[in-house]
C-alpha cells in the first residue's frame, strides 16, 4: 500500500509505501553464520572484457574502473575492422538512447521537472526502465568521460589522414551510416548547460571528428591534389596577377599540407607548378614579379619580388627566397651566396629598385624573406603520427639547431637583407610544423617568434596578431593547425584602480576564394556562420571555460581577394548581411557574448586598390553599431598604420583593439548583466533594431506581409557548417546557399516588388532618444549622451520604429532597469523616474514597454556607521547570549553630521559611550534615494501608476534575468507579460523562504516564479528563449496595436497581402473533436497538402497557451486587418496543478477538463482576451 501518491512532496526518511506479504511464513530469515571457513586458496577469475564493463558503465552501473581505461582496453582488443565498427556502434547507441530525451528537453528549453513527469507518464508500464534511465543520467560526468575518450581515439586516428581501423564506415564513400550516423547525432546535441545536462564537450569532439574525416586516404588525396596542380600548368603564371583563383587550395580544408609535400616532388614540372602556386598563395594579397626558379646542387630554389597593392607612387618591393632542402643536415650548407645571390646582388647594386637599398643607406632595415622547406619528412624517426603534437620533442631539438645555424650565417643573411625566416617541417600525413625566426633590432640575434609557431608564414601579418599582442596577452586556443582560422584568448592588465577587463576570445579568419558583387553577401554570411561555430567550440576549451560567463568574443574576417564595388554598395551589403545574420542567429550571439564583427576587404577601382574595414560592434556604445573605416597600410609590409572615417558620421576612427578605460567599464557592465541572465540595458534598442531589420527582410524576400514570429528554434546552432571553401559550386567563388538557392546575394537590395507594388525599406529603421531626469524641475528631458553615464538604476527612451505596419514611423516609451546599477533595485529616485516615464506614455497615449530585470525595492544600510559602531555584549566570551546595546565612542559620534543618529550618553568604565537609540542617516551619501521605508512608499506610487497606465494606454512587460518584489508586481499590474524561460518572477528569493520555513524546501527561483509556474497561473502570456526572441516578440505584439490611443489599428495595404481575404477556408472542421488552431492558422495533411485556415497565412500568434486551456486566444490578421481571436477548444484537456514544496501534505493534481466548457480559469481568460 502506498503512503504517498504520485507527485507528492517527499523528503529523506519519508515512508513511501508498505510491502504486505501474502504469506510471511515463506520468507527465509537471515541468520548469522557461526561455523568456520576452510581455506580455498587463491581463486583465479577471468576479468570481464573491457567492452562489457564499458557497456555496463554507460548503462549507469558501477564497474570499478574509469571510462578512459576501459576505452583504451577495448580498442586494444579489437581484432578486425568489422568487429570494431559493430562494437563502437553499439556503445554509442547505448549512450544516445539514454540521453535523447534529456537533450531534446534542453533544445526545447523545457523545465527539468516537467521532463521527469513526461518520462514517468510515457513509461508508466515499465517504470523500472525509467528509473534506470534516470540513474544512468545522474552519472553523466562519468559516462561522458568514456564517450569522450572513445571520440578522442577516433579523432586521433582520423585526423592523421590514415585509415582508421576502429571506424571503417567513417569513410564517406563506403559508409554504412552506422557509426557515422551516431557521430552526426552527437554533433547536433545542445550546447547549453542546464539542469538536464551539459553535452557541450561531447558535441564539440563529435563535430571535430566529422571535420577531420577525409573522404579519401592520404595517398588518394595526395594523388588527386597532384593531378589538380599538374592540370593548372596551362593557366596564368604566378607573376601575372592575383585574379586566378587557387582552385587546388580550399579555405579551411585539409589540402594545404599536401602542397608542401609537392614542393619536394621528383617530377620537376610538378615541383615547379607547386612552387608557383605555393608562392602566389603565400604572398597574397601582395603581387609577385620576377619569379626565378633554379637549382644549386640538388637544392631547389625560388627567388621573387613582391609588392603590396598600393598606389604606384608609394609602392616598395621586398625580395624573397625559398629553398627546399632534402634534410636538416643540409640546412647550413644551403644558406650560401649561390642561393641568396639574387637578394645580395639587388641589395648591393646601386641601380636596384629595392626599398632595401634605401633602407640600408638610412637605417639598414632588414625586410627580405627566407623560407626553408625541409624535404618530404622532417621527422623520419617518428613512428607514432596519430597526433599532431607527437613531434614536439624532436621539434625543440630542430629549433635549437636552426637558431645555431642562423647565428652562424648571420653576416650572410644580413648581406641579403633577410629579416624574417620561416622553417617548414613536413610530418606526413599530418599538417607540417612551422617556426618563424626574426632578428632582434637591439641584439642583432636570431630567435623564434613564438607567435608564428605552427602557423602558415603569412598569417601572423594577415591576422594582425602583432597589433593584437600590443594590447593583449594572447593564448592560442585551438593549437592544432587550422589553416585559415585561429582563435586566441586575450587578457588585459587592470586599468589603475579598476579591475582587469573581462577576458576576450578573438576569432581571426581568412577567406581566399573569389568574391564579387553577386556573392559577397552570401560568402560573408557563410564565413560568419563558420566563425560562430569556431567560437562555440573554443568556449568549451578548459582554458576558456575556467573564466565562466565573463568571456566575450570578437570575430575578425579578412577577405584576401579584391572586390570591385562602390564603397556605399559594400557598406549596404555588409549592413544587410550582418543584420540578417544577427537576427537569425541572435540567440547564439547572445549566448557566445559576441560583441564585434570586423571585416577587412580590399576594393579595386581602375588600377588602384584601397583597404576598407567594416565593423558591427557593441564596444563603442550601442548594440552592434555599424561603421566603415578607410585603412592606410604600410607600403612595404601591408600592416595597418592608421584609419580614418570613410564618411564623417560613421563610427570611430580607431580599429577594434584600442579601447579607453571608459569603454572597458561599459564592457564590464555588459558582462555583469549577462551574468545576471539578462542583457545590458543600453543594448535594448540595438536588439530591437536587429529584430525589426529581420521583419523587413522577411517582407521583402518572400512577399509575406504577415508578421511571422521569429522566435521559433532555427536549428542553425545544432548543425556543423563546412568551411566556405569546402562548398563546391558551378561558378568559382559562389557557394550554394543553405536553403538550396543559387549564389547571388539579395542583401544589397533595399526594395522589392510585392504583388506588383514596390516596397521600399526605410533608411533608418529605429531612432531612439534617451530620457534623462532634470532633478531640479523633476521632469524628463530628451538627451544625447554616452552609455554608462546613468547615476540611477532606471533608464528610459522615446523610440521611433519604422515598421511594416507604420513605415512612416511610430513612437513608444521604453523603460528598463539597469541591473548593473545596485542590482537594478528600486530606490526613491528610480521610483520617481519610472513614474515620470510611465506618465509621459499615458499623457501622449503611446505604448509603454517595460523591460524588467531587477532585485525589488532597495533595502540598504547607513554604510558610514559600519566601521564606527561597537557592541556591548552580555558575555563577551559568549556572544550567543546577546548584547545590551550598540554604541559609539565620543570621537566617532562627533565626526558624524547632524541627523545621522540619535544617541544618549552612558558611563562605562570611565568612558563616555553614545548608545544608539535610532539611526536616521539623513545626510549620508549611502542613504541618498532612501534605504527602506521611503523606497516602499515609492513602490506604492509606481504600482498605482502602472494600474493607471494599463487603463489608459497599451502596456507590455518583458521579463529578463529576474524580477523581484515590486518588479514582479509591476509586471502583473501591467497585465501583458512576455517571460524569458530562465527569468523568474518572484516576490522574494528561495533562500529567504527556506530560512523562514526553517528547512530547505525550495531549491531554485524557478520553483517560485519560473514559466512552469507563471504560465499555468495566467500571469505570463508568452515564453521566449532569449533576449533576441524577446525583442522580436515585442515587435510582433506591437504590430497588432495602434500607434497611439487615438488611432485605429494598423492595416496592410491590400496589395501587400498575398493571402486574399475572399479566398476559401480550406480546412473543414470534422465532426469529432479537433485542434481549433488548425482552423485558425491552417494545417498540413498527412500527405503533405497545405490547407489554409481562416486567418492570413502565418499571422496567428497564440497567447496564454498554458492557462485556461479550454479556450484558445491570440492575435491574427484577416485581409491585413488585425484581429483578436477567441476560439473554443473542442477536445478534452488536463489542468495541471503542481505540488507545493512548502506543504508536505500536498501532491500534484491533474484535473481533466471537458472541451467546449468554460471553467473559472478559461472564463477569466476569455474576459482578459
Amino acid at each position: 500500500s502506498h503512503a504517498k501518491s504520485a507527485g507528492s512532496i517527499v523528503a529523506a526518511g519519508d515512508l513511501l509505501a508498505k510491502l504486505e506479504l501474502a504469506d510471511p511464513s515463506k520468507v527465509q530469515k537471515i541468520e548469522p553464520f557461526e561455523g568456520s571457513f576452510s581455506p580455498f586458496g587463491k581463486i583465479e577469475s577471468e576479468p570481464e572484457p573491457a567492452e562489457e564493463d564499458l557497456g555496463a558503465l554507460l548503462e549507469g552501473y558501477e564497474v570499478g574502473s574509469r571510462g578512459p581505461q576501459l576505452v583504451e582496453g577495448m580498442f586494444e582488443a579489437f581484432t578486425g575492422r568489422e568487429v570494431a565498427a559493430t562494437s563502437v556502434k553499439v556503445l554509442l547507441e547505448k549512450y544516445l538512447a539514454n540521453e535523447r530525451p534529456f537533450a531534446a528537453s534542453i533544445k526545447a528549453k523545457q523545465p527539468y521537472d516537467k521532463l521527469l513527469r513526461e518520462l514517468i507518464t510515457e513509461g508508466k508500464d515499465s517504470l523500472d526502465k525509467v528509473i534506470m534511465t534516470i540513474v544512468a543520467h545522474n552519472k553523466l560526468s562519468e559516462r561522458h568521460e568514456a564517450i569522450m575518450a572513445a571520440l578522442r581515439e577516433m579523432v586521433a586516428a582520423e585526423g592523421s589522414g590514415m585509415s582508421c581501423m576502429y571506424v571503417p564506415d567513417m569513410q564517406e564513400n563506403d559508409m554504412d551510416q552506422g557509426v557515422h550516423s551516431k557521430i552526426q547525432e552527437m554533433a547536433q546535441m545542445p550546447t547549453e548547460a542546464s539542469k538536464a545536462g551539459d553535452y557541450g564537450n561531447v558535441r564539440y569532439l563529435a563535430q571535430q571528428l566529422l571535420d577531420v574525416v577525409p573522404s579519401e586516404s592520404y595517398e588518394e588525396r595526395l594523388r588527386s591534389f597532384k593531378g589538380e596542380i599538374e592540370g593548372s600548368g596551362e593557366g596564368p603564371k604566378a607573376e601575372e596577377s592575383e585574379a586566378a583563383e587557387l582552385g587546388c587550395v580550399t579555405d579551411g580544408g585539409l589540402d594545404l599540407e599536401l602542397m608542401v609535400e609537392l614542393l619536394s616532388d621528383d617530377n620537376t614540372k610538378t615541383q615547379d607548378l607547386a612552387l608557383r602556386t605555393y608562392l602566389r598563395w603565400l604572398s597574397m594579397p601582395s603581387l609577385l614579379s620576377g619569379l626565378d626558379l633554379f637549382k644549386h646542387e640538388d637544392i631547389c630554389t625560388a627567388a621573387w619580388i613582391q609588392h603590396y597593392p598600393v598606389p604606384q607612387a608609394e609602392m616598395h618591393e621586398r625580395r624573397g627566397c625559398l629553398m627546399v632542402v632534402p634534410d636538416l643536415t643540409r640546412l647550413d650548407g644551403s644558406i650560401c651566396e649561390e642561393t641568396l645571390g639574387p637578394m645580395i646582388k639587388a641589395r648591393t647594386s646601386a641601380a636596384g629598385p629595392m626599398v632595401a637599398e634605401a633602407g640600408a643607406a638610412k637605417s639598414d632595415v632588414l625586410l627580405n624573406l627566407l623560407h626553408v622547406v625541409v624535404g618530404r619528412d622532417a621527422f623520419p624517426g617518428m613512428q607514432d603520427r596519430t597526433r599532431f603534437y607527437n613531434s614536439n620533442e624532436q621539434l625543440n631539438n630542430i629549433l635549437r639547431q636552426c637558431t645555431e645555424t642562423f647565428a652562424h650565417k648571420a653576416e650572410l643573411l644580413r648581406a641579403a637583407g633577410v629579416g624574417e625566416i620561416c622553417v617548414v617541417l613536413p610530418q606526413p600525413p599530418r599538417h607540417p610544423r612551422f617556426a618563424m625566426f626574426i632578428i632582434s633590432a637591439e641584439s642583432e640575434e636570431w630567435s623564434e617568434n613564438k607567435l608564428g609557431r605552427d602557423m602558415w608564414p603569412s598569417f601572423v601579418n594577415l591576422l594582425e596578431l602583432n597589433r593584437l599582442k600590443m594590447a593583449y596577452g594572447l593564448e592560442r586556443i585551438h593549437k592544432e593547425v587550422r589553416p585559415t582560422s585561429h582563435i586566441y584568448l586575450g587578457t588585459q592588465p587592470s586599468l589603475g584602480s579598476h579591475k582587469a577587463p573581462p577576458p576576450e576570445l578573438f576569432m581571426r579568419g581568412l577567406y581566399y576564394s573569389n568574391i564579387d558583387k553577386s556573392n559577397f553577401g552570401d560568402c560573408l554570411s557563410d564565413c560568419l556562420l563558420v566563425a560562430m561555430e569556431e567560437v562555440e567550440h573554443a568556449m568549451l576549451d578548459p582554458l576558456v571555460a575556467k573564466h565562466g560567463h565573463t568571456v566575450t568574443s570578437r570575430i575578425y574576417l579578412h577577405f584576401m581577394r579584391s572586390l570591385a564595388m562602390e564603397p556605399d554598395e559594400i557598406m549596404q551589403c555588409f549592413k544587410q548581411t550582418v543584420n540578417a545574420f544577427v537576427g537569425q542567429h541572435g540567440s547564439e550571439m547572445l549566448k557566445l557574448c559576441t560583441d564585434e564583427i570586423e571585416v577587412k576587404v580590399r576594393r579595386s577601382f581602375g588600377e588602384s586598390v584601397e583597404t576598407l574595414r567594416l565593423s558591427s560592434s557593441s564596444l563603442g556604445g550601442g548594440y552592434m553599431k555599424m561603421s566603415m573605416l578607410r585603412e592606410f597600410p604600410d607600403p612595404v609590409t601591408g600592416h595597418p598604420t592608421r584609419w580614418e572615417n570613410f564618411t564623417p558620421d560613421l563610427g570611430q576612427a580607431q580599429a577594434g583593439t584600442v579601447r579607453s578605460a571608459l569603454l572597458s567599464q561599459v564592457q564590464a557592465k555588459r558582462v555583469a548583466a549577462r551574468r545576471a541572465g539578462s542583457m545590458y540595458a543600453y543594448d535594448l534598442c540595438g536588439l530591437l533594431k536587429i529584430a525589426l531589420s529581420v521583419k523587413w527582410s522577411a517582407l521583402t524576400s518572400d512577399g509575406s506581409a504577415s508578421p511571422v514570429p521569429s522566435y521559433g528554434y532555427l536549428g542553425a546552432g545544432n548543425r556543423r557548417s563546412p568551411s566556405p571553401g569546402r562548398r563546391s559550386a558551378g561558378a568559382k567563388g559562389v557557394s550554394p546557399r543553405a536553403d538550396g538557392r543559387e549564389g547571388g546575394s539579395r542583401m544589397g537590395r533595399s526594395s522589392t516588388d510585392i504583388a506588383g507594388m514596390d516596397v521600399k525599406v526605410p533608411d533608418e529603421l529605429l531612432h531612439s532618444v534617451e530620457l534623462v531626469m532634470d532633478w531640479d524641475r523633476t521632469e524628463l528631458v530628451e538627451t544625447v549622451r554616452g552609455e554608462g553615464f546613468n547615476d540611477i538604476g532606471m533608464l528610459a527612451w522615446r523610440v521611433t520604429l519604422k515598421t511594416p505596419e507604420y513605415p512612416e514611423g511610430r513612437d513608444f516609451i521604453l523603460i528598463a532597469n539597469d541591473v548593473t546599477f545596485q542590482a537594478g533595485s528600486f530606490g526613491v529616485r528610480e521610483d520617481q523616474f519610472f513614474q515620470k516615464a510611465s506618465e509621459l506614455a499615458r499623457r501622449r497615449g503611446l505604448p509603454r514597454i517595460y523591460v524588467s530585470c531587477n532585485s525589488g525595492a532597495r533595502v540598504g544600510l547607513v554604510e558610514e556607521l559600519k566601521s564606527v559602531y561597537k557592541v556591548k555584549w552580555i558575555d563577551a566570551a559568549d556572544p550567543g547570549k546577546g548584547f545590551e546595546y550598540l554604541y559609539m565612542s565620543k570621537e566617532d559620534y562627533e565626526k558624524l553630521p547632524a541627523d545621522t543618529v540619535e544617541a544618549h550618553v552612558v558611563k562605562d568604565g570611565g568612558e563616555d559611550r553614545y548608545v544608539i537609540d535610532s539611526i536616521i542617516g539623513l545626510t549620508q551619501k549611502s542613504t541618498l534615494g532612501g534605504i527602506g521605508v521611503e523606497n516602499l512608499q515609492g513602490s506604492a506610487m509606481i504600482a498605482g501608476e502602472t494600474s493607471r497606465a494599463y487603463q489608459e494606454t497599451f502596456t507590455l512587460s518583458y521579463i529578463t534575468g529576474r524580477s523581484v518584489g515590486i518588479g514582479a508586481y509591476l509586471n502583473r499590474l501591467g497585465q501583458r507579460n512576455i517571460q524569458m524561460v530562465s527569468s523568474p518572477i518572484i516576490l522574494t528569493g528561495y533562500n529567504a523562504l527556506n530560512k523562514l520555513l526553517g528547512k530547505n524546501v525550495y531549491s531554485s527561483q524557478d520553483q517560485l516564479g519560473g514559466p512552469q509556474i507563471m504560465v499555468p497561473n495566467g500571469v505570463t502570456h508568452q515564453v521566449v528563449r532569449d533576449d533576441q526572441e524577446g525583442m522580436s516578440a515585442i515587435l510582433d505584439w506591437l504590430s497588432f496595436v495602434p500607434k497611439d490611443v487615438h488611432s485605429l489599428p494598423p492595416m496592410y495595404p491590400p496589395s501587400w497581402c498575398t493571402d486574399p481575404w475572399d479566398r476559401d477556408v480550406e480546412f473543414k472542421p470534422p465532426k469529432q473533436p479537433y485542434d481549433p488552431r488548425d482552423f485558425l492558422r491552417g494545417t498540413i495533411t498527412t500527405d503533405g497538402m497545405r490547407l489554409r485556415g481562416f486567418f492570413d497565412a502565418g499571422s496567428f500568434i497564440e497567447y496564454l497557451e498554458g492557462w485556461g486551456r479550454t479556450v484558445v486566444v491570440g492575435r491574427a490578421r484577416l485581409g491585413g486587418i488585425p484581429m483578436g481571436v477567441i476560439a473554443v477548444e473542442t477536445r478534452s484537456v488536463e489542468r495541471f496543478v503542481p505540488a507545493d514544496p512548502a506543504n508536505s501534505e500536498s501532491c500534484e493534481v491533474v484535473e481533466p477538463q471537458a472541451g467546449q466548457v468554460w471553467f473559472p480559469d478559461s472564463a477569466f481568460k476569455t474576459a482578459q482576451a
